[in-house]
């Protein structure tokens, strides 16, 4: 089992962990989480975040300077739809934005 495995690729591992492959719905990791809700894979010692694995897959090698932005706000969705490569001070700021949404709307009379 060990040497079969080893000869799975991640985008193998990728495909095997997501429930929904509808374009438009959130595909959610169905593997292991971080402690945050964000999935994440081990291969090699090495472990990726898995909305970053499927950036790559389907997108684009990540810029330095950038970071994956969920436009979903679903941690743990991986559709390469739903994410964009931003500046962290963009990624906070929507955050925020995002945060303070969903307050006004629970809270509002």
């Amino acid at each position: 089992m060990t040497v079969i495995r080893s000869f799975i690729s991640l985008t193998d591992i990728f495909f095997q962990n997501i429930n929904n492959h509808q374009p438009d719905e959130c595909w959610e990791w169905l593997g292991s989480k971080t402690p945050t809700g964000y999935g994440i894979l081990g291969r090699n010692n090495k472990t990726i975040l898995a909305h970053r694995l499927s950036y790559l897959i389907f997108k684009d090698e990540i810029p330095k300077d950038l970071e994956i932005d969920h436009l979903c706000n679903n941690k743990s969705c991986v559709n390469p739809r739903h994410l964009e490569a931003v500046t962290h001070k963009e990624n906070i700021k929507r955050a925020f934005i995002s945060k303070a949404r969903k307050y006004f709307q629970e809270n509002s009379i």
